[in-house]
């Protein structure tokens, strides 16, 4: 009830005890966040660390609410409604311990994004960075959101902005603003995020296997197969052959 009303009054949110996570509950979940944050295609191991998580600190929200961001994604990369409906259902019981915390709006905001309630997913990610100014995860999240609106790509841009101004050294809000550009036809701004996301994190395969794919359309293809080999070199990928495949095709 607490939370709801915070909410609703824009209040402070609550205080971080409220939100913490037993100490025998933490390792599981800190393991399942690195998994989630680091690279989309370890969303499995997520979701294993995290419910562990989850059963081992039943009150906590944050278990519930990392699931729910884990099983989003897999709905995102999968297209199979179950997961969606996981993604739900765990949002609910995040929900159920306070709705009013930064990491449950966030991930009620994955859910809307998702299933394609973009002005609801703003909502959501508005509320975490009233919540946590300094969230980055909540800054691109409501990128994303005026993104996938359409009709605010400067909103969009402030906050991809605002993401790489709180963590200039975090490869994703790099890696998200360059696909934001990409997107616009600003190839050159979106090389300049991707370079700058390889420079930060030269072991991850996924700004090779984007910029690979931001050459092929610029008609750099070459430059394209050479990213693209890095790319597979780190780590196979479903994109990183299909890019190098269109490219090959192409040369």
């Amino acid at each position: 009830l607490a939370g709801t009303i915070a909410a609703a009054l824009h209040l402070k949110g609550a205080p971080l005890d409220e939100a913490a996570i037993s100490q025998a509950a933490y390792p599981s979940f800190a393991e399942g966040m690195f998994y989630l944050r680091a690279d989309r295609s370890d969303l499995d191991l997520a979701i294993g660390q995290l419910q562990e998580s989850a059963r081992l600190d039943s009150r906590s929200a944050l278990p519930h609410a990392a699931l729910t961001e884990a099983y989003a994604a897999k709905y995102q990369n999968t297209g199979d409604p179950l997961w969606l409906e996981r993604a739900q259902q765990a949002l609910v019981t995040a929900a159920s311990r306070n709705p009013d915390l930064a990491q449950v709006r966030i991930a009620s905001g994955r859910v809307h994004l998702v299933s394609g309630q973009h002005q609801k997913a703003a909502d959501d990610f508005t509320r975490a960075t009233q919540l946590e100014p300094r969230n980055v995860i909540a800054c691109l999240g409501l990128g994303r959101a005026y993104e996938a609106h359409r009709t605010r790509p400067e909103d969009a841009a402030a906050a991809f902005q605002r993401a790489v101004d709180l963590q200039p050294d975090y490869y994703l809000p790099h890696l998200q603003f360059a696909g934001f550009y990409h997107f616009l036809g600003n190839y050159a701004r979106a090389e300049e995020h991707l370079e700058r996301a390889i420079q930060i994190a030269p072991d991850l395969a996924t700004p090779y296997t984007n910029l690979g794919g931001l050459y092929a359309d610029m008609g750099r293809y070459q430059d394209a197969e050479r990213v693209l080999q890095r790319s597979l070199e780190l780590k196979e990928s479903y994109g990183a052959l299909t890019n190098l495949g269109a490219v090959l095709n192409y040369q």
